[in-house]
């Protein structure tokens, strides 16, 4: 009898004031778990292999699992960013290319904004279901999206 594995694994970026990566955490849950409906797995042995800028998952021994039950191994690791997300912020945007640099003016509710996100892998692996929120001033209106190439905007 074999055991089924699931991983999945979270990527937590925290940027600091001035659009630095500060620190990257994975957060996961592994499950082990048995599909036998009537025999119990014992002395399972994980062992991961990751690359060496990923700390070691604390993955132990497990001594059984009983049939058809899971067993969870919750883990976090500190790991080299990833990814990098810069912004650049143009309060005096007149259709042309975004280029000022200006996030600590003061606007007033009638001026164009714009904004530009760049998010950048820095792995070969392709990322999956990646996030960016920004949070906006909540007078903001008449918000238009330019759709990058590659990938999608969702307003």
């Amino acid at each position: 009898m074999k055991a089924t594995i699931h991983l999945e694994e979270h990527v937590e970026i925290k940027v600091g004031p001035k659009d630095e990566v500060i620190t990257t955490e994975s957060k996961g849950v592994l499950k082990v778990i048995n599909p036998s409906k009537s025999t119990t797995l014992w002395g399972i042995e994980l062992k991961a292999d990751f690359s060496d800028d990923v700390d070691e998952i604390p993955v132990t021994n497990i001594p059984h699992v009983e049939a058809g039950k899971e067993h969870l191994v919750e883990y976090t690791t500190k790991n080299e960013p990833s990814i990098n997300i810069t912004e650049v912020f143009d309060t005096d945007y007149k259709g042309d290319e975004i280029n000022s640099f200006n996030k600590d003016l003061i606007f007033n509710v009638d001026q164009t904004l714009a904004f530009q996100i760049t998010v950048k892998n820095n792995y070969d692996t392709k990322i999956k279901n990646l996030a960016v929120e920004k949070h906006l001033p909540l007078d903001t209106r008449d918000i238009r999206a330019i759709e990058p190439y590659p990938g999608d905007i969702t307003i």
